[in-house]
């Protein structure tokens, strides 16, 4: 375990691009070039202060993709660069690799962007390429419906089976955030709806059913991270990162895992971040869990201790997760109502919003403390975790 990295580097800017769900033809470049600039002036420096680059490259051109383009629309020439394919985990991913540059002395501030055209790509060549490409082993998963959506019904049904949790219950997770994308000028969906709107909604996967997925969307997304010294002299106040955990499962695929109720790569990545910031999940003022689904809203919850295990369910209920809850649950509207535009780096960024103060009506109050879990691959297949305060 690296423990002397807590609190030695900081995540000093943000940016993200106005979210376009109906816009078609959206260039991923241009959103991408668009997100980096707004994060590097919102640390207060210039494009010849960037000498390191995590460039994360689209889920469905990574082939196509490669950091000296990115550097040619942007004009960047830096000493450091890397570039990443991880599904839903860069986010997180990205910030502590960002870290370890800064504190190997690779780089002074590295930008970390990504951009990606979901739903301009989806309208443009259907459907049946998107979700194949998405499927881990498509020739023996796909011809048997075995799709993304898919993989979250059959955690859905193990976790009823096992310990009573209701489609209303996933539904609360739903519900609440949309309240909290309801607060955010930006989200790309803010109309509330009700319990029974979700169970009213189309099944997709039994028991899951259209507004217990996520969006999809275009847009982009940029951080800057530095050390924590050099932090001090920028323009907004640092967002620290105290502790950070990344854990690949076994196997990448639901269809053959060993448990639907353990997943340990998700524990393990939280007890380990959790250990290096020295906190515990009392300790956490809001939290950012993967929600490309409700269902595994509420597993992470349990792994992370917020809850014990099969109690997730009644955590979500009577208002916790929503605005002004004991624990507020994905600030933005998370996957399920802000974007699904960079799978989740519109988590980590309302992260470092929500710990600086700047969020208005949906701000957690006195918010110190966040932490944001987010997966890859598929829910079973890698985690990590980072925890996320300021002074």
């Amino acid at each position: 375990m690296v423990t002397n990295l807590k609190g030695k580097t900081a995540i000093v800017g943000v940016g993200e691009t106005d979210i376009v769900p109906k816009k078609l033809n959206n260039s991923y470049w241009h959103m991408s070039v668009e997100a980096a600039k707004k994060a590097v002036a919102d640390a207060g420096l210039t494009a010849k202060d960037i000498d390191g680059l995590i460039f994360v490259r689209s889920t469905r051109t990574q082939f196509l993709d490669f950091p000296s383009v990115f550097l040619e629309h942007i004009g960047l020439q830096p000493s450091w660069t890397d570039s990443v394919v991880v599904g839903g985990m860069p986010a997180n991913s990205t910030v502590y690799k960002a870290a370890l540059a800064v504190e190997a002395g690779l780089a002074k501030y590295v930008l970390i962007v990504r951009g990606d055209n979901m739903i301009s790509r989806l309208k443009r060549n259907g459907m049946v390429e998107n979700i194949a490409e998405g499927v881990i082993e498509p020739q023996w998963e796909l011809p048997f419906g075995m799709f993304p959506p898919a993989w979250f019904g059959f955690i859905a049904h193990r976790h009823m089976h096992n310990y009573g949790t209701t489609s209303e219950q996933l539904a609360a997770v739903a519900v609440a955030e949309r309240k909290h994308a309801s607060l955010h000028p930006n989200a790309q969906m803010r109309q509330p709806i009700t319990i029974q709107d979700v169970l009213n909604s189309k099944m997709i996967a039994d028991p899951i059913h259209l507004l217990d997925m996520a969006l999809v969307s275009d847009g982009g997304g940029a951080m800057v991270v530095t050390s924590a010294e050099r932090a001090k002299d920028c323009k907004k106040p640092p967002v620290y990162l105290l502790g950070f955990s990344e854990v690949c499962g076994r196997l990448g695929t639901v269809a053959i895992c060993d448990s639907l109720d353990d997943i340990e790569s998700h524990r393990l990545a939280a007890e380990r971040a959790f250990q290096m910031a020295e906190v515990t999940p009392a300790d956490i003022d809001v939290a950012f869990p993967y929600d490309a689904s409700t269902i595994v809203v509420i597993t992470a919850l349990e792994t992370m201790g917020f809850c014990k295990k099969g109690e997730g369910g009644a955590f979500v209920e009577g208002g916790r997760i929503e605005p002004g809850g004991q624990l507020p649950v994905n600030t933005h509207g998370g996957l399920l109502s802000y974007a699904h535009y960079t799978m989740t780096q519109s988590s980590t960024i309302e992260a470092v919003r929500q710990l600086r103060g700047e969020c208005g009506e949906r701000q957690a109050k006195g918010a110190k403390l966040a932490v944001v879990q987010h997966e890859g691959g598929s829910p079973i297949a890698a985690n990590c975790v980072l925890i996320l305060g300021r002074n």
